[in-house]
């Protein structure tokens, strides 16, 4: 429970310290970076990503987990699909509407899914397995 406070605690400091720079055009006639809802998001995404790896290094430290090639393997997949989907919003296509939102989510998961198994992260059975689970066939 300490550990969980810390963190908590590390994550809320650090994403008010970052949305305090990253939002706001310019404090006391100080220019900041000034990009408002993005600088939101990316405030909270590097405030958790110091918090996840915050705690992979007290589990590290404690308990002498390692992080899988599993873990490693996913991250690195995720990470081409967000560049994937960044090239695609900035370079083809600009992702302004629900639908658009809604199609992508259905296609660069298929994607990902492609990509893990490719990389034989998953097999063809498991995603058979998950699907007949999801629309209850036999």
């Amino acid at each position: 429970t300490k550990v969980l406070l810390k963190v908590t605690t590390l994550q809320a400091i650090l994403n008010v310290a970052l949305d305090l720079v990253l939002i706001p055009t310019s404090v006391l006639g100080i220019p900041l970076m000034g990009l408002k809802s993005e600088g939101a998001a990316l405030g909270s995404l590097i405030s958790f990503t110091v918090g996840f790896l915050y705690v992979r290094y007290i589990s590290y430290k404690h308990f002498k987990m390692i992080v899988s090639k599993s873990l490693i393997k996913h991250i690195l997949v995720g990470s081409l699909i967000f560049i994937m989907i960044y090239a695609v919003n900035t370079y083809i296509y600009p992702i302004n509407r629900v639908y658009d939102i809604a199609i992508l989510f259905f296609v660069f998961g298929a994607v990902y899914i492609g990509l893990l198994v490719a990389i034989r992260e998953i097999t063809r059975s498991e995603i058979t397995e998950i699907i007949s689970k999801i629309f209850r066939t036999k």
